[in-house]
């Protein structure tokens, strides 16, 4: 009597294959061996979700570090300003007049440089696979060999909700970047600076 000794489907959410592929074992009275592309290869997925979740606190911690360098750069600044922002404030500039100047200028530095990184990346991942091919003939090394792994490329997919997310959370974090040497800049005595005395 012939009979099929193995079923094979498609679906259309790869992410629910397990779940298909056992609901569809059970619903049969024959004892079947269920086997999906996440028994075979989930081991690659698990990596790249893992990486997914390293790249959050890598792609933090570049911010964190961008936005130290624009408060140690607006410090600098300020340190380097003192005797005109002494000027300014003898010649009647309010507090917030001064804090405003050195936040527009963090900003602006921020906006520049978010706006450009968005760019870059999502130039970068549009054509991940043509430069890493140049990387490699430029090197003379293969970094990813199709003897090896079962791809010889590299996948990327950009989700431009979380590239304007993560932007604007850069740009944020910048402005709020430029709040203590703002600050400091407005605090600065004109007669200290300028040498007279009370």
């Amino acid at each position: 009597m012939d009979s099929a000794n193995a079923i094979a489907f498609k679906v259309n959410d790869v992410l629910k294959a397990q779940s298909i592929a056992r609901s569809v074992g059970y619903s049969l009275d024959n004892y079947l061996y269920i086997k999906s592309w996440i028994t075979s290869q989930g081991y690659l997925y698990q990596d790249i979700q893992m990486v997914k979740s390293l790249m959050y606190i890598i792609l933090l911690l570049v911010v964190a570090v961008a936005c130290f360098n624009i408060v140690s750069t607006l410090v600098m600044a300020v340190n380097e300003k003192r005797g005109d922002i002494a000027i300014l404030k003898t010649m009647g500039a309010g507090k917030w007049t001064l804090r405003f100047i050195f936040i527009v200028q963090g900003a602006f530095n921020g906006f520049v440089g978010c706006l450009l990184g968005a760019m870059m990346g999502i130039y970068i991942a549009l054509n991940l696979t043509e430069l890493i091919t140049h990387l490699e003939a430029l090197l003379g090394h293969k970094f990813l060999s199709g003897d090896i792994y079962f791809i010889d490329f590299l996948p990327s997919q950009i989700n431009y909700n979380q590239v304007i997310i993560i932007t604007l959370l850069a740009f944020v974090m910048s402005v709020l970047a430029t709040i203590y040497p703002a600050w400091r800049a407005s605090n600065i005595k004109p007669a200290q600076e300028l040498g007279y005395s009370h």
